[in-house]
Protein backbone atom coordinates (compact mmCIF):
# COMPACT_ATOMS: atom_id res chain seq x y z
CA UNK A 1 0.00 0.00 0.00
CA UNK A 2 1.24 3.48 -0.80
CA UNK A 3 2.21 5.77 1.99
CA UNK A 4 -0.62 7.97 3.18
CA UNK A 5 0.23 11.65 2.93
CA UNK A 6 -3.05 13.19 3.98
CA UNK A 7 -4.04 13.27 7.63
CA UNK A 8 -7.48 12.00 8.54
CA UNK A 9 -9.83 14.50 10.12
CA UNK A 10 -10.70 13.63 13.70
CA UNK A 11 -13.93 11.71 13.98
CA UNK A 12 -16.51 12.90 16.50
CA UNK A 13 -17.95 9.44 17.17
CA UNK A 14 -17.21 8.56 20.81
CA UNK A 15 -18.16 4.88 20.37
CA UNK A 16 -15.13 2.85 19.32
CA UNK A 17 -16.10 -0.27 17.39
CA UNK A 18 -13.81 -3.28 17.07
CA UNK A 19 -14.07 -4.36 13.46
CA UNK A 20 -12.35 -7.41 11.97
CA UNK A 21 -10.81 -6.24 8.72
CA UNK A 22 -11.51 -8.63 5.85
CA UNK A 23 -9.89 -6.87 2.92
CA UNK A 24 -8.26 -3.68 1.70
CA UNK A 25 -8.58 -1.94 -1.63
CA UNK A 26 -7.55 1.13 -3.58
CA UNK A 27 -9.51 3.20 -6.06
CA UNK A 28 -9.30 6.46 -8.02
CA UNK A 29 -11.14 9.52 -6.77
CA UNK A 30 -14.57 10.51 -7.99
CA UNK A 31 -13.46 13.11 -10.55
CA UNK A 32 -10.41 13.57 -12.77
CA UNK A 33 -9.41 16.62 -10.70
CA UNK A 34 -8.65 14.40 -7.73
CA UNK A 35 -5.00 13.35 -7.76
CA UNK A 36 -3.79 10.10 -6.29
CA UNK A 37 -5.71 7.03 -5.20
CA UNK A 38 -7.73 6.34 -2.09
CA UNK A 39 -7.24 3.36 0.22
CA UNK A 40 -10.14 1.74 2.03
CA UNK A 41 -10.94 -1.22 4.25
CA UNK A 42 -14.02 -3.37 4.62
CA UNK A 43 -14.70 -5.51 7.66
CA UNK A 44 -17.28 -6.99 9.97
CA UNK A 45 -18.45 -6.44 13.54
CA UNK A 46 -18.34 -9.94 14.97
CA UNK A 47 -20.78 -9.06 17.75
CA UNK A 48 -23.55 -7.75 15.50
CA UNK A 49 -22.61 -9.36 12.18
CA UNK A 50 -22.91 -5.98 10.45
CA UNK A 51 -20.48 -5.05 7.66
CA UNK A 52 -18.49 -1.82 7.68
CA UNK A 53 -16.32 0.29 5.40
CA UNK A 54 -13.87 3.10 6.09
CA UNK A 55 -11.54 5.40 4.20
CA UNK A 56 -8.04 4.47 5.35
CA UNK A 57 -5.67 6.52 3.20
CA UNK A 58 -5.16 9.16 0.54
CA UNK A 59 -2.09 9.27 -1.70
CA UNK A 60 -2.33 13.05 -2.10
CA UNK A 61 -3.67 15.98 -0.10
CA UNK A 62 -7.21 16.08 1.23
CA UNK A 63 -8.41 15.42 4.77
CA UNK A 64 -10.88 12.64 5.51
CA UNK A 65 -12.52 10.84 8.43
CA UNK A 66 -11.39 7.26 8.98
CA UNK A 67 -14.43 6.26 11.01
CA UNK A 68 -16.16 2.95 10.34
CA UNK A 69 -19.47 3.28 8.45
CA UNK A 70 -22.24 0.69 8.53
CA UNK A 71 -22.76 -0.65 4.99
CA UNK A 72 -26.39 -1.43 5.80
CA UNK A 73 -27.06 2.20 6.73
CA UNK A 74 -25.28 3.39 3.60
CA UNK A 75 -27.44 1.14 1.43
CA UNK A 76 -30.63 2.26 3.17
CA UNK A 77 -29.69 5.90 2.60
CA UNK A 78 -28.99 5.31 -1.09
CA UNK A 79 -32.15 3.26 -1.64
CA UNK A 80 -34.20 6.31 -0.59
CA UNK A 81 -32.83 8.39 -3.47
CA UNK A 82 -34.25 9.01 -6.91
CA UNK A 83 -32.80 7.34 -10.00
CA UNK A 84 -29.91 9.83 -10.00
CA UNK A 85 -28.25 11.69 -7.13
CA UNK A 86 -24.97 13.24 -6.06
CA UNK A 87 -22.53 12.02 -3.44
CA UNK A 88 -23.71 14.70 -1.03
CA UNK A 89 -26.64 12.47 0.00
CA UNK A 90 -24.09 10.49 2.07
CA UNK A 91 -22.76 13.48 4.01
CA UNK A 92 -25.00 12.82 7.02
CA UNK A 93 -23.54 9.32 7.45
CA UNK A 94 -20.31 10.74 8.85
CA UNK A 95 -19.60 12.13 12.30
CA UNK A 96 -16.44 13.78 10.97
CA UNK A 97 -17.06 16.98 9.08
CA UNK A 98 -14.45 16.84 6.30
CA UNK A 99 -16.03 17.99 3.03
CA UNK A 100 -14.13 15.23 1.20
CA UNK A 101 -15.81 12.37 3.05
CA UNK A 102 -18.87 11.74 0.91
CA UNK A 103 -16.99 12.09 -2.39
CA UNK A 104 -14.33 9.65 -1.24
CA UNK A 105 -16.99 7.20 -0.04
CA UNK A 106 -18.75 7.44 -3.40
CA UNK A 107 -15.47 6.59 -5.16
CA UNK A 108 -15.08 3.50 -2.97
CA UNK A 109 -18.64 2.33 -3.62
CA UNK A 110 -18.12 2.83 -7.36
CA UNK A 111 -15.00 0.64 -7.17
CA UNK A 112 -17.09 -2.01 -5.40
CA UNK A 113 -19.89 -1.74 -8.03
CA UNK A 114 -22.44 -0.65 -5.42
CA UNK A 115 -22.72 2.71 -7.23
CA UNK A 116 -22.39 3.59 -10.89
CA UNK A 117 -21.57 6.90 -12.58
CA UNK A 118 -24.17 8.13 -15.06
CA UNK A 119 -22.79 8.43 -18.61
CA UNK A 120 -21.83 12.01 -19.45
CA UNK A 121 -22.50 13.11 -15.87
CA UNK A 122 -19.36 12.36 -13.81
CA UNK A 123 -20.79 13.73 -10.57
CA UNK A 124 -24.21 12.09 -10.85
CA UNK A 125 -24.68 8.58 -9.52
CA UNK A 126 -27.20 5.78 -9.40
CA UNK A 127 -27.45 2.57 -7.42
CA UNK A 128 -25.50 -0.40 -8.68
CA UNK A 129 -25.25 -4.02 -7.55
CA UNK A 130 -24.42 -4.72 -3.89
CA UNK A 131 -24.31 -8.50 -4.23
CA UNK A 132 -20.63 -8.86 -5.30
CA UNK A 133 -19.23 -6.98 -2.28
CA UNK A 134 -21.65 -8.66 0.14
CA UNK A 135 -20.73 -12.08 -1.22
CA UNK A 136 -17.02 -11.31 -0.86
CA UNK A 137 -17.57 -10.20 2.75
CA UNK A 138 -19.45 -13.44 3.50
CA UNK A 139 -16.76 -15.60 1.90
CA UNK A 140 -13.84 -13.91 3.68
CA UNK A 141 -15.70 -13.99 6.98
CA UNK A 142 -16.26 -17.74 6.65
CA UNK A 143 -12.56 -18.19 5.83
CA UNK A 144 -11.75 -16.39 9.09
CA UNK A 145 -9.65 -13.72 7.36
CA UNK A 146 -8.34 -11.17 9.85
CA UNK A 147 -6.05 -8.34 8.68
CA UNK A 148 -3.99 -6.15 10.99
CA UNK A 149 -5.70 -2.91 12.00
CA UNK A 150 -2.82 -0.47 11.52
CA UNK A 151 -5.05 2.54 12.21
CA UNK A 152 -6.08 1.17 15.61
CA UNK A 153 -2.46 0.35 16.48
CA UNK A 154 -1.31 3.86 15.53
CA UNK A 155 -4.16 5.41 17.55
CA UNK A 156 -3.21 3.33 20.60
CA UNK A 157 0.45 4.32 20.32
CA UNK A 158 -0.51 7.98 19.98
CA UNK A 159 -2.75 7.80 23.05
CA UNK A 160 0.02 6.12 25.07
CA UNK A 161 2.53 8.77 23.99
CA UNK A 162 0.11 11.56 24.91
CA UNK A 163 -0.48 9.98 28.33
CA UNK A 164 3.27 9.71 28.90
CA UNK A 165 3.79 13.37 27.96
CA UNK A 166 1.01 14.40 30.34
CA UNK A 167 2.59 12.39 33.16
CA UNK A 168 5.99 13.99 32.45
CA UNK A 169 4.49 17.48 32.37
CA UNK A 170 2.69 16.83 35.63
CA UNK A 171 5.92 15.74 37.27
CA UNK A 172 7.76 18.86 36.08
CA UNK A 173 5.15 21.22 37.52
CA UNK A 174 5.59 20.09 41.13
CA UNK A 175 6.40 23.10 43.30
CA UNK A 176 9.94 23.39 44.57
CA UNK A 177 10.32 24.21 48.30
CA UNK A 178 10.74 27.94 48.87
CA UNK A 179 14.24 29.16 49.78
CA UNK A 180 14.54 29.93 53.45
CA UNK A 181 16.36 33.13 54.54
CA UNK A 182 19.61 32.75 56.47
CA UNK A 183 19.29 32.59 60.23
CA UNK A 184 18.71 35.99 61.82
CA UNK A 185 17.86 37.75 58.51
CA UNK A 186 14.65 39.76 58.43
CA UNK A 187 13.09 39.76 54.97
CA UNK A 188 11.34 43.08 55.73
CA UNK A 189 14.71 44.83 55.84
CA UNK A 190 15.63 43.87 52.27
CA UNK A 191 15.28 47.01 50.12
CA UNK A 192 13.02 46.98 47.06
CA UNK A 193 15.06 48.07 44.04
CA UNK A 194 12.20 47.79 41.53
CA UNK A 195 11.46 50.89 39.52
CA UNK A 196 8.07 52.52 39.56
CA UNK A 197 7.60 51.38 35.98
CA UNK A 198 8.22 47.83 37.07
CA UNK A 199 5.67 48.11 39.84
CA UNK A 200 3.02 49.47 37.51
CA UNK A 201 3.68 46.68 35.09
CA UNK A 202 2.94 44.07 37.74
CA UNK A 203 -0.46 45.49 38.68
Amino acid sequence: MKKTSAKPAPAMNKTIKVIRILFRGTCPKLTARGKGDLSYEIGIDEDSGESYVRISGNDSSGAFSNEWLDLGKIRTQLDRQEKSFSATVMESLFFGRSSNNYGYLAAILIAEKALVVLPGKPVMLSNGDWEPVLLRIKTLHEKNVRLTDHIAIAAKQKAEKRAELMRSAKGNTKKEPADQPPDGENLKTVPDYRSETGKRGEQ
